[in-house]
């Protein structure tokens, strides 16, 4: 009984060390916005979606989702 516990001490220590060690290179970059008016990365397009079904004409107009 006593190797039974401490091999399972051994491998929650490694399943915790494996995920700590997995998760450490999963951080976030932050990058600074181009300034307003800027198209560097684009162009900002706004449409109001309206309750009469318009969602599906504004994805085929922007080319946008999937229409099957």
């Amino acid at each position: 009984m006593f190797n039974n516990t401490r091999l399972s001490r051994w491998w929650a220590l490694f399943a915790l060390t494996a995920t700590i060690m997995l998760a450490l290179p999963a951080q976030a970059n932050t990058w600074p916005l181009p300034p307003p008016g800027s198209r560097l990365v684009g162009e900002n397009k706004f449409h109001v979606v309206e309750d009469d079904g318009g969602s599906l004409e504004a994805i085929k107009k922007y080319n946008v989702g999937f229409l099957a």
